[in-house]
């Protein structure tokens, strides 16, 4: 048997972005999520199963960010960004719930006309939790990346970013 039948997506997003003075930028942003089996029929464990109103696996209600950007066009650069996510069922059963997590990033760098060094950080306080089903095998997910650092440089041909 395949799985067959629909689903239904809804949503909301809100995004605030305020300049309190030349230079600094504070931009928040909020999503809300409805992703749910409509009259939607597949085998689990050997047995046709109805899943109509449960929400999709790993599609979190409420997500949200929150960043601040520091600098102009020349000079010193920065930026700190919180991202949370709620929580999320793992299965199409809505059985298992992996918990809501907060990821931080940072970057600072230094601009001068047309070029650009930066040493930007991902997720920083390390976390891992499960991100998508792996297609290996049952209750097998990809973890979130780990912490990540990287140092770049650019050089604009013909002008810097203005």
């Amino acid at each position: 048997m395949s799985a067959g039948g629909t689903q239904r997506f809804r949503g909301a997003e809100l995004e605030v972005v305020t300049q309190p003075r030349a230079g600094l930028t504070w931009r928040t942003v909020y999503s809300l999520h409805d992703a749910r089996f409509r009259d939607f029929v597949t085998e689990l464990g050997g047995v046709p199963t109805q899943l109509a109103g449960k929400r999709l696996e790993m599609s979190a209600r409420s997500m949200a960010a929150t960043e601040i950007l520091i600098g102009k066009g020349d000079g010193w650069q920065g930026s700190a960004r919180a991202n949370w996510v709620g929580s999320r069922f793992l299965n199409k059963r809505n059985t298992s719930v992996a918990p809501d997590y907060i990821t931080w990033s940072a970057g600072v760098g230094y601009r001068v006309r047309d070029v650009e060094i930066r040493l930007d950080g991902w997720n920083l306080n390390d976390q891992r939790p499960p991100v998508a089903e792996s297609e290996m095998g049952v209750a097998q997910y990809y973890r979130l990346p780990a912490r990540r650092l990287e140092l770049s440089a650019r050089w604009v041909f013909g002008g810097g970013p203005d």
